[in-house]
Order: structure tokens, then C-alpha cells, then sequence
């Protein structure tokens, strides 16, 4: 398992990286922090490796899972009622927000993906009707969140 995953937890995470190599049986766990440094864990098998993965992502958070989400919607429009809650033809109007790092990849490959995802996440949008909204923030929070807020 990995050494003291609550230390690298509490620093910002900046890649994970699964490698295995066939002819001598060994896989790797690097981890990648923004702030300088990564850290590579080898294990006998890959499972092992996932197995500590998890381990390690168990210790960031989602967020609550929302259940009753037409709700939630409903009460923030009663309290938003300028916001325009529907589109000219009639559906709903949805707004995606979406974020990623605050700096460029380290890997020219990764720059590549983040555009092209980035192209097909606008081309989806504009082919269904949502706004797309994306920030570049940085989290201050020492325990990574992700989800709505709690209020």
C-alpha cells in the first residue's frame, strides 16, 4: 500500500500513472504532485496497484450524492426567478460547468487530449442546446471536493 497517503493528500494531485511491464511482472503507481515531486510505488501485480489507488482516491470526495435533484433545481429558481429557467423552444435550460488545472500539461500528449476534449465537449453542447461554462481555478481547500455545495 502506499506510504502515508494523508501526506500526498494533502498537497494538490496532479497526475496518476499505472504502468506495467510485462516481462519481469512489476507494475508502478507514480503520483504526481503540482507541487514538485512525484512519487512511484511498484507492485507485484496490477491488481496490488489499483488496489492501493483506491486505497489513495478513497481519501478525496465527491460530495454528497443528490437525490432529489429536480428539487434542488425548483427551490434555486423560486430564489433565482430573473434567472430564465427555459429556452425559446420550449426545454429546459441547462448550464455544464466544468474545470481543469490552472496550468499547461506537462505532457504535449495531455495538452492534446484536454483541446480535443474540450472541442468535443463544445460540439456536444452546441448540437443539444447547453451552455458550457469552464474554469481554470485552483482549490484552496486542503481536502479535495468535488460537487455541489452543501447549503
Amino acid at each position: 500500500m502506499l506510504n502515508n497517503p494523508n501526506k500526498i493528500q494533502q498537497k494538490q494531485l496532479e497526475s496518476l500513472e499505472v504502468t506495467s511491464e510485462p516481462s519481469n511482472s512489476t507494475c508502478t503507481l507514480q503520483i504526481g504532485l503540482a507541487r514538485g515531486g512525484t512519487r512511484a510505488h511498484n507492485y507485484s501485480s496490477v491488481v496490488d496497484a489499483v488496489a492501493a489507488l483506491s486505497t489513495f482516491m478513497s481519501k478525496f470526495t465527491i460530495g454528497p450524492k443528490i437525490s432529489d435533484w429536480d428539487e434542488h433545481r425548483r427551490r434555486w429558481l423560486d430564489k433565482n426567478p430573473g434567472f430564465p429557467s427555459w429556452r425559446p423552444d420550449g426545454k429546459p435550460r441547462i448550464l455544464l460547468v466544468t474545470g481543469s488545472m490552472p496550468n499547461p500539461n506537462k505532457n504535449p500528449t495531455g495538452d492534446h487530449y484536454f483541446l480535443k476534449g474540450t472541442k468535443n465537449q463544445i460540439d456536444y453542447c452546441s448540437l443539444h442546446g447547453i451552455e458550457s461554462s469552464t474554469t481554470r481555478c485552483t482549490s484552496t481547500t486542503s481536502s479535495p471536493r468535488i460537487g455541489p455545495s452543501s447549503h
